[in-house]
């Protein structure tokens, strides 16, 4: 396999969050939820090493029973609230030697709760990426499910402001598509990461993934939510 098409997946997984205490190894369904997704990357069948940032030893260690490769524990100053995602995947890129990362690698930051994405998405994802540009990302994004110019605000005394007063008459057809980050997985080369002041401010193509296939978990009620569409999805299949 030629360099440019070597691809690597990094799996950031903190221990710590507070709002769903040890999240990234809760059961879901009866299965940790780091070891879903890691499933769904090694039945993609084509990246070369799946990788796991930690700084918890329990995470590491289901990593490592779901196949994935710890190859350093994530210090702390990299594992608390605050730290965003970018330093953490440049930081696995410097540290990884084996499988050597070469400046052409594709590398795919995939998050923990990423288990809703098909193997087959994950492939189709790589081969767009193949195509990106030194500097560029490909980010996983959804449509919002309602047109984000007819969004309102509450103001302290509960009345309504609308964000723009001039789209409110207009049909929801009429208005333009607009997406968010999924909260699933980006893919750049292993120089753009590295060169890389921001993910969502660099250049940016998108993969669109349906509504029902991405949950960014956040609260217990996210949580509900990705059972729900989990369990849809499994009779789907």
């Amino acid at each position: 396999m030629s360099p440019e098409h070597l691809a690597v997946a990094i799996i950031p997984a903190r221990g710590g969050s507070k709002r769903i205490p040890n999240k990234n190894i809760r059961p879901m369904l009866g299965v940790p939820l780091i070891s879903r997704t890691i499933k769904n990357l090694f039945e993609a069948d084509f990246f070369d090493a799946i990788l796991v940032s930690t700084d918890a030893p329990a995470v590491a260690d289901i990593a490592k029973e779901s196949g994935a490769i710890i190859p350093f524990m994530r210090s702390a100053d990299l594992a608390d609230d605050l730290t965003p995602t970018l330093p953490v995947i440049q930081d696995a890129i410097k540290k990884i030697s084996d499988p050597k990362i070469l400046p052409e690698t594709l590398v795919c930051c995939v998050y923990p709760g990423a288990f809703l994405i098909s193997p087959n998405q994950f492939r189709e994802s790589f081969m767009q990426a193949q195509h990106l540009e030194v500097g560029s990302f490909l980010v996983g994004m959804s449509q919002f499910p309602h047109p984000i110019q007819r969004a309102f605000q509450i103001d302290f005394d509960g009345m309504l402001e609308a964000m723009n007063e001039n789209d409110l008459p207009k049909r929801t057809q009429d208005l333009r598509i607009s997406y968010h980050d999924a909260g699933q997985f980006y893919w750049a080369r292993a120089s753009t990461w590295l060169a890389a002041n921001s993910i969502l401010g660099s250049r940016c193509k998108g993969y669109e993934i349906k509504r029902q296939d991405a949950c960014d978990i956040d609260t217990e009620e996210d949580w509900l939510v990705a059972e729900a569409l989990l369990v849809g999805k499994t009779r789907r299949e």
